[in-house]
């Protein structure tokens, strides 16, 4: 840890009927606010947290007004990547005092007492590309973030999901003693959606749609003449030769700002990644009572098994089509919903941060 915390007495506060000792915490993350999977998770966690210690987030930009009880601070000068982030992060450590701070990175390659790794690791699945190991960048990029698995810059790693812990572990075999605890992200308390009594709609959410795996799913809806798409987050004309492929089954919204339009005109959430550290949508879904069908390299996986299908990423499209019509018929009958709310993942982070301050 960057310091010993010393715990004041009366700096104490009451949660769910316990004493703990306030903390004071500080979070690194290039932009903060609720734009993404990584940033939502950021600034929902350091929401709960700023409830009963004192938070605050070193960013370059903020999108939003800061939850209550969050302070900001700022670098003199904004940087151009990740790198010359972590070292406006290295110069502001520097010029402050660390002696009762907890480092939180949400950052690669930031220095921190706990880092939360968000995203599938650089050259996950690039054993099956060789072609990009030609590149002297490709191994200049390789090296830069194995350098920083090393012991000493990150004394706890948390993995949003057990398939990322799984991939850290066997590409950085030499970190294994420094992988924590799993801490998936949570999700706001949402009303279940009505459910439709006809109609076969499969929705798909994603903006990085490649990677999600849309176009295996075109696959999937060629081979289903009954079932129609709604798809959010890309624009029609990015998906435009995928349209024509399934013409007049594909509602394309694009970019949305209420999700709730989203999942009422759905019956099943699909979603087929390549790779996917999480995939909030599906916990998003799950929370609302849809029922889900994803792919086993789809971090969410771990959760999804209770609320739906998980289906191996290679497996046929007849094991696809017979998983999503189960989930369509399933749709029918209702179900439980996903709970996991963000004050359980700002408790499991105290226990990670209660063990630095022993």
């Amino acid at each position: 840890m960057s310091g010993i915390l010393r715990l004041e007495k009366h700096r104490q506060t009451q949660v769910s009927n316990v004493t703990l000792p306030r903390m004071q915490i500080v979070h690194t993350v290039r932009e903060f606010g609720r734009t993404g999977g990584m940033e939502q998770y950021v600034w929902r966690l350091t929401s709960e947290l700023a409830v009963n210690h004192d938070v605050s987030v070193f960013c370059e930009k903020v999108v939003g007004d800061p939850p209550d009880g969050v302070r900001v601070i700022r670098p003199t000068a904004n940087s151009k990547n990740v790198q010359s982030f972590s070292t406006s992060v290295r110069v502001w450590r520097q010029g402050v005092s660390q002696d009762n701070v907890i480092i939180h990175s949400h950052q690669s390659l930031c220095a921190s007492d706990v880092f939360t790794f968000h995203s599938t690791p650089f050259g996950w699945l690039d054993n099956k590309k060789w072609w990009k190991k030609i590149s002297p960048k490709w191994w200049l990029t390789h090296r830069m973030y194995k350098n920083a698995m090393k012991s000493g810059v990150f004394q706890i790693i948390i993995p949003v999901s057990d398939i990322l812990s799984e991939q850290l572990a066997t590409l950085y075999p030499f970190s294994k003693k420094h992988i924590g605890p799993t801490i998936a992200p949570g999700v706001d308390f949402k009303t279940p959606i009505p459910r439709r009594t006809s109609g076969n709609a499969i929705g798909f959410a994603g903006r990085e749609w490649k990677r999600k795996g849309l176009e295996h799913l075109i696959h999937i809806i060629e081979a289903m003449p009954d079932v129609e798409l709604v798809v959010a987050g890309p624009t029609p004309d990015e998906l435009q030769h995928l349209v024509d492929r399934v013409q007049g089954r594909i509602h394309v919204l694009g970019w949305i700002a209420d999700m709730d339009t989203f999942f009422s005109k759905i019956d099943v959430l699909v979603h087929p990644a390549i790779e996917e550290a999480y995939g909030m949508v599906v916990a998003e879904a799950m929370a609302r009572g849809i029922p889900v069908v994803v792919s086993d390299t789809t971090g969410a996986a771990q959760h999804a098994k209770q609320f739906g299908k998980v289906v191996p990423i290679s497996a046929s499209i007849q094991a696809w089509t017979n998983a999503i019509n189960e989930a369509i018929f399933e749709s029918r009958k209702g179900g439980n919903r996903f709970l996991r709310s963000w004050r359980n993942v700002s408790d499991e982070y105290y226990g990670v941060y209660k063990t630095l301050t022993l």
